[in-house]
C-alpha cells in the first residue's frame, strides 16, 4: 500500500512521498528497478523490501544524487497518461542525504479504513464477549413464588473435592426443595440453581433477589469436609417480599437459622438418605420455606398452619439435638402470620389468634432479648389491640437498641418511627373541624409529626429502598390527617396531594377513597 502522507517529523520534503505513491501505482516492483538502472541509480543502492519502500527510496536518491529530472522524464516516457509534474523543491543536504532509514507505509489510506480495521473486529468481539456473559448469566423466574439456589463453595478437601461436593449439594437443596414444595403447595413455585453466583452475604443474596425475581435466596457463606468425608452445610435465607405490600415486606432480610445439613460426600454421590439430624433440620426448614410462599400468596390459612408445623419441628429439635441460633427467626415469623391472620378473624378466634401472636413474639424475645424485629412485631400486635401504652414501649425499645446494632435493611428505625407516629395520631384521634390543636392536643400533633418527619428522612437518605418509598407515601397520608385534625388547611391539603400521588406506594380503593374524602373535607375548613 502507498503512504497516505508524509509520516510526522519526515525529513524528505512532501513532494516526494507523492511521487512515490505515483511510481508505485504505476509500476511493479521490477519495472522500478529497470527504471532506477535506466536513469543511472543502481537499483541495489535502494532500500527493495516492498514496493512502496522502493518507490519512495527511488525517489528519495533521484532527488540527492540529481537525477530527479531525469526519473520524472523516463516515468512520463513509459506511463504518459500520470502527471508528473513536481513543484520546486528544495536542495539536497550536501551529506546524509540518505542516511536516514526510509519510513514504513501505512497499510491504511485514511482514519475511515483504520476505524473499519479495528471498530468491527472489537465490535465482534465484544459481541461474543456479552453472548458468552449473558449465557453465563441466571435466568429471571416468573412463578408465584421463585427460589435461587446460590452455588456454593465448599473449603476442607482437596480441590477436585470441594468442587465434586459444592455441585452435588447444591443440586440435593434443589431437588429437595423442588419436590418439598411443589407437591406439598397449591402455589406454583420455581426452585433453580442454574448459573447462580456464590453469594458470601447479605448485599450478594438482595441482589440476586431482585435480578432473578426470587422472593427466596438460600446460600451459604460457610460449606466445609472434614477429614473423614463430611460435608457440612448451613444455610442461610434472604427473603425478599414485594415492598408495595406493607404488611409482609416488612420482613424482608436475611435470617440465618444456623440449623446446619450434614452429609457424607460419598452418600451424596449415591442418594443415601441422609442421617436422622439432617432430616430433621431438612423438613424443619421446608416448612419455613413452605409458609414463605403461602404468605408471599396471601393465603394466610396454610401459612399459619405451615408455620405451626415449622414451631414443632423447632421445639422438637432442640430437645433431640440441642438449641441452634436464629431460631428466633421461626417464632418471630409465627407471630407475624398469628397477626395477619388475626385481622380476618373475628370474636373468639381474633382473640385467640392475638393471643398466639403474642406468645411467639415473647418467645423469641425470650430466645433473643435484642431482637429489634421481634419489638417491632410485638409493638405491631399491641397496636392492632389498642394497647397504645405496649406498642410506644415497644417501639420506642426497638428504636433504642445499638448494643449490638439491627441490622441495616431492617429499616429498624424508620418502623419504629412509623409506629410511633401512629400511636400519637391514634391519640390525638379529632375529627377535621377545624378545631385548633393546643396544649396536650398540640403536643400529640407535633410528636406524631415528628416520627412522621424522622421516616420521610430515611426515605431521602435511601431512595433506592422501595420499602422505605411505600412507608414515606404513609407518612405524607398521615401527616395530612394530624394537619387536618388540627385545622391546618394549607399544610394538610399539601401533604394529602403528595400522598395521593406518590408513587411508591400502591393504595387500595378504600385508601384513595379515604383519601379523596380528606381532601374534600380539608378544603370546606375556614381559612
Amino acid at each position: 500500500m502507498p503512504f497516505a502522507a508524509p509520516p510526522p517529523n519526515a525529513k524528505l520534503p512532501p513532494p516526494l512521498f507523492d511521487l512515490g505513491n505515483r511510481l508505485t501505482a504505476s509500476f511493479s516492483l521490477a519495472e522500478l528497478k529497470d527504471l532506477a538502472f535506466t536513469i543511472g541509480i543502481e537499483p541495489e543502492s535502494v532500500p527493495d523490501d516492498t514496493r512502496p519502500v522502493f518507490a519512495l527510496g527511488l525517489a528519495r536518491a533521484a532527488w540527492c544524487r540529481g537525477h530527479l529530472d531525469a526519473l520524472l522524464a523516463e516515468a512520463a516516457r513509459q506511463v504518459p497518461a500520470v502527471d508528473w509534474s513536481l513543484p520546486t523543491l528544495p536542495a539536497p543536504p550536501e551529506t546524509g542525504c540518505e542516511d536516514d532509514p526510509l519510513p514504513r507505509p501505512s497499510i491504511f489510506r485514511d482514519w475511515l479504513q483504520v476505524a473499519v480495521f479495528v471498530l468491527i473486529p472489537l465490535l465482534f468481539a465484544t459481541l461474543a464477549a456479552a453472548l458468552i456473559w449473558w449465557t453465563r448469566q441466571p435466568a429471571r423466574m416468573d412463578a408465584g413464588f421463585n427460589v435461587a439456589v446460590a452455588a456454593i463453595d465448599v473449603t476442607g478437601g482437596s480441590a477436585a473435592q470441594n468442587e465434586q461436593a459444592a455441585a452435588l449439594l447444591q443440586q440435593v437443596v434443589v431437588d429437595e426443595l423442588d419436590r418439598e414444595l411443589n407437591a406439598a403447595l397449591d402455589e406454583e413455585v420455581i426452585v433453580s440453581g442454574a448459573r447462580m453466583p456464590l453469594v458470601k452475604d447479605e448485599g450478594d443474596a438482595k441482589r440476586l433477589a431482585r435480578r432473578v425475581n426470587a422472593q427466596l435466596v438460600v446460600y451459604s457463606p460457610r460449606t466445609t469436609i472434614d477429614a473423614a468425608g463430611q460435608v457440612t452445610y448451613s444455610p442461610r435465607f434472604y427473603v425478599y417480599f414485594d415492598p408495595a405490600r406493607q404488611d409482609v415486606a416488612e420482613l424482608t432480610g436475611e435470617y440465618p437459622l444456623d440449623v446446619s445439613l450434614s452429609f457424607a460426600l460419598a452418600d451424596l454421590m449415591t442418594d443415601k438418605l441422609p442421617p436422622a439430624q439432617t432430616a430433621a433440620a431438612a423438613a424443619l426448614l421446608t416448612r419455613f420455606g413452605q409458609a414463605l410462599v403461602y404468605l408471599q400468596g396471601q393465603d394466610f390459612d396454610n401459612a399459619y398452619w405451615q408455620i405451626i408445623d415449622a414451631v414443632g419441628r423447632t421445639e422438637a429439635y432442640v430437645v433431640t439435638y440441642g438449641p441452634f441460633s436464629g431460631r428466633e427467626v421461626i417464632y418471630l415469623f409465627a407471630g407475624h402470620i398469628a397477626r395477619l391472620k388475626a385481622g380476618a378473624a373475628s370474636g373468639e378466634a381474633k382473640e385467640r389468634l392475638w393471643q398466639d401472636a403474642q406468645g411467639f413474639n415473647d418467645q423469641a424475645l425470650e430466645i433473643n432479648r435484642a431482637y429489634a424485629r421481634a419489638l417491632i412485631s410485638r409493638a405491631n400486635l399491641a397496636y392492632d389491640r389498642g394497647d397504645l401504652r405496649a406498642a410506644k414501649r415497644d417501639y420506642e425499645a426497638a428504636a433504642a437498641l445499638h448494643d449490638p446494632p439491627p441490622p441495616p435493611d431492617a429499616w429498624i428505625d424508620a418502623k419504629a418511627a412509623m409506629g410511633l407516629g401512629n400511636v400519637y395520631l391514634s391519640q390525638l384521634n379529632g375529627p377535621a373541624n377545624g378545631t385548633a390543636c393546643a396544649d396536650e392536643r398540640r403536643r400529640l400533633a407535633d410528636e406524631g409529626l415528628a416520627h412522621y418527619g424522622q421516616v420521610l428522612a430515611e426515605y431521602d437518605a435511601h431512595r433506592s429502598e422501595a420499602l422505605l418509598a411505600g412507608m414515606a407515601g404513609q407518612a405524607h397520608l398521615h401527616r395530612g390527617e394530624i394537619y387536618a385534625v388540627c385545622g391546618q388547611k394549607e399544610d394538610a391539603a399539601a401533604e394529602l396531594h403528595i400522598a395521593r400521588s406518590w408513587e411508591g406506594v400502591e393504595w387500595s380503593p378504600e385508601q384513595r377513597a379515604h383519601i379523596e374524602d380528606l381532601l374534600a373535607k380539608v378544603a370546606a375548613l375556614p381559612q
